[in-house]
């Protein structure tokens, strides 16, 4: 008697995944109804508020979302930063830093032919949320408490003077420039201006 095997088939895996982000999704959007909304910029987006500051629904459900899923690793590195203050470097800086003993010369940079967004992993949300100067100044202290686990850059510091910064960044990243680099120059680097 031949005994029958099923496969699962991806078509499966995907409806039941599908299945499970409806069913969170919709708890999440329980859970925001009873948050204080108040009217936003249009009258089909109410901003809610959630621990402090405002959100518009879909960036508060992926808030949620990541906040119920999301577990760091002791080798994670989170880039966090306010649009229009040196993203993209600051990712392009982080990716070379990581992986210049991987690159053997500018050629092998994939850095040449890709967007650093599409080589830096990124949790981002397309809508704004509005950050209290307070929550600004709470990340900052963070900074000076825990300098081993938050490194607090200003985009405007960053740009004036970037060869301290960028070694400060690598250092606190783990992977620091050995003397040999230093004699060279970090200049060398190839990303020290926007």
């Amino acid at each position: 008697m031949e005994s029958e095997t099923t496969i699962p088939s991806h078509q499966d895996e995907t409806k039941t995944e599908s299945t499970e982000f409806t069913k969170k999704q919709k708890r999440y959007q329980d859970l925001i109804a009873t948050f204080p909304h108040v009217q936003g910029w249009f009258s089909k987006a109410p901003l809610i508020e959630y621990c402090g500051h405002w959100y518009i629904q879909a960036g508060l459900e992926g808030c949620l979302h990541v906040q119920d899923f999301f577990q760091a690793r002791p080798t994670d590195i989170l880039v966090c930063t306010y649009p229009k203050s040196g993203t993209t470097w600051l990712k392009a800086l982080t990716f070379t830093i990581a992986n210049r003993s991987r690159l053997d010369d500018d050629s092998s940079n994939p850095l040449l032919k890709r967007n650093p967004h599409e080589l830096v992993p990124f949790i981002e949300t397309d809508l704004p949320t509005f950050i209290s100067k307070w929550a600004f100044f709470e990340k900052e202290k963070s900074d000076q408490e825990h300098p081993d686990k938050v490194l607090f850059l200003k985009y405007e510091k960053l740009r004036a003077d970037p060869l301290p910064h960028v070694k400060r960044l690598a250092e606190f990243m783990g992977y620091g420039f050995t003397a040999e680099e230093d004699e060279i120059g970090v200049q060398s680097f190839g990303l020290l201006s926007e």
